[in-house]
């Protein structure tokens, strides 16, 4: 049977971890699941749901940290080399770092990673700049195949993250399962709002996951 580590930072339930979980719940029987991330949470419950086995190594911080990156690095790269995964899926650019190089120097076959955004073109500090991108080129050369979300990702991997001829670049577009709203009942309330708010146009309500880079005023626009 085929073992695959799925590597994540946080244990909320957002845009990464949704798609992971899809990943999780359409994959074959014929492939034994783990899964790794900094706390224990709604996402490994759900994902235990569906037969996945979760490890937590509590070091995994968004922030960079020498004594934690390094801690987290070194028990990654001692479960992977333990575990004897297939394939390393990682998630984000901190895990994706971390988790691809730890892979890599255990002599993981097949390295996966999913970008959600790079981290890079947004920094304003020219150092965590050059940081951020220099990470995720040295990662690039440790994977097998890139995963991007969207046209401006795969622009920015192409030009940058694919020099390594073995790298293969993969657009799969994120989607809604529009078969969850099929048993919707209208009530009426959304003509309240309209009509309170002095819209005359058909409102598109937006739910996501709130935290400083999604700001509430986003939220409520």
């Amino acid at each position: 049977m085929i073992k695959i580590l799925h590597i994540h930072l946080s244990s909320e339930i957002s845009g990464a971890q949704r798609v992971s979980l899809d990943e999780m719940k359409t994959l074959s029987k014929q492939f034994q699941q783990s899964m790794v991330c900094s706390k224990a949470g709604n996402f490994t419950a759900q994902a235990n749901e569906v037969g996945v086995q979760t490890f937590v190594i509590r070091t995994l911080v968004r922030k960079i940290s020498f004594y934690k990156d390094l801690k987290s690095f070194i028990e990654l790269y001692r479960l992977i080399k333990k575990e004897k995964y297939d394939i390393i899926h990682t998630h984000s650019s901190k895990t994706g770092f971390l988790g691809r190089l730890a892979a890599k120097l255990a002599g993981t076959k097949k390295i996966v990673h999913t970008v959600h955004g790079f981290a890079f073109p947004s920094t304003k500090n020219k150092i965590f700049k050059a940081i951020y991108f220099l990470m995720e080129y040295i990662a690039s050369l440790c994977t097998s195949v890139i995963i991007v979300m969207n046209k401006n990702d795969e622009t920015i991997a192409r030009k940058y993250f694919c020099a390594n001829a073995k790298t293969k670049l993969i657009l799969l577009n994120n989607a809604i399962d529009i078969s969850r709203f099929d048993k919707l009942v209208t009530n009426g309330s959304s003509m309240n709002s309209k009509k309170e708010l002095k819209i005359n146009l058909n409102l598109l309500w937006l739910e996501g996951y709130v935290n400083k880079k999604t700001h509430y005023w986003f939220s409520r626009q």
